[in-house]
């Protein structure tokens, strides 16, 4: 390893807004690289990721082998991401032992029909770098792999990958991430219309630092102190702001109920008011 002075991609959108180049990507780094925080591996990074060293000064960086990092990385972000999530407002509905690690940490119980009723309602997504009948396959195992038993982050990658080996561990975790995320967050949104009118506030919750995307930062900004009266508020709030953002780059992007960008690591939560 050797100690270089380099921008680091994982603080681009937060400190240096509108540029997204960096050293591995002079033209532009791609939507999967920015919005993972260009510390997961993809295609097209040169076996590189940029991780900050626990002590820098003026900007040096430790540069790291994608061999080197990768379980380190893992083991680093799920013991912070479950500091970050203890500090998270708790849904009065009880929690159900259905998910662990993550998922398990800060998603809202939905009991079974209404959860395969919202795996069933979300039309299956096209994959990047997959064919439309191979992304169907792919959700089709997720499906079976979510309505069976526990699961956990892991799990769901670990069925992505076996459903389509083309996928790297990488691809497969943020693709697992992204639909675990957007499919518990449909079956909060129907778990929550049973609600007495008026009785909770509803929150975009999330971790609040370096990784969170302009758009996420965005809506809870625009948050009431009380939170939004209803699920459809809220989600109207998270459609708007992830269209401003996409509109603002000139991206022509679909935008997914309940999910404004990949990889997005925010849920649906309410607190009694």
């Amino acid at each position: 390893m050797t100690m270089e002075a380099m921008p680091l991609c994982d603080f681009c959108k937060y400190k240096i807004k509108g540029v997204r180049k960096c050293e591995v990507f002079p033209d532009e780094i791609p939507d999967e690289a920015y919005y993972n925080d260009h510390v997961i591996p993809i295609n097209g990074d040169n076996g590189v990721v940029f991780e900050p060293a626990e002590e820098y000064r003026n900007d040096e960086y430790i540069r790291i082998r994608v061999e080197d990092f990768r379980s380190e990385f893992t083991a680093k972000r799920l013991k912070k991401e479950e500091e970050l999530l203890s500090n998270f407002y708790k849904s009065e509905l009880p929690l159900e032992e259905w998910a662990d690690e993550y998922i398990r940490r800060d998603l809202i119980k939905a009991d079974l029909h209404l959860f395969v009723q919202a795996l069933l309602s979300i039309k299956h997504w096209v994959f990047a770098s997959l064919t439309p009948l191979q992304s169907e396959n792919l959700y089709t195992a997720l499906v079976e792999r979510m309505t069976a038993d526990k699961w956990s982050l892991k799990d769901l990658t670990r069925t992505i990958q076996e459903a389509e080996p083309i996928l790297d561990e990488a691809q497969a975790e943020a693709i697992a991430r992204s639909e675990s995320t957007l499919i518990v967050n449909k079956s909060r949104e129907m778990q929550f219309e049973r609600d007495p009118p008026g009785k909770y506030g509803y929150y975009w919750s999330g971790p609040s630092d370096h990784r969170t995307t302009e758009i996420c930062s965005n809506i809870k900004t625009r948050t009431p102190a009380a939170g939004f009266d209803s699920p459809e508020d809220l989600s109207r709030v998270i459609k708007e702001e992830a269209k401003r953002y996409y509109e603002s780059k000139g991206y022509k992007t679909q935008i997914r109920e309940w999910l404004p960008h990949p990889n997005c690591r925010h849920t649906i939560t309410s607190k009694m008011r």
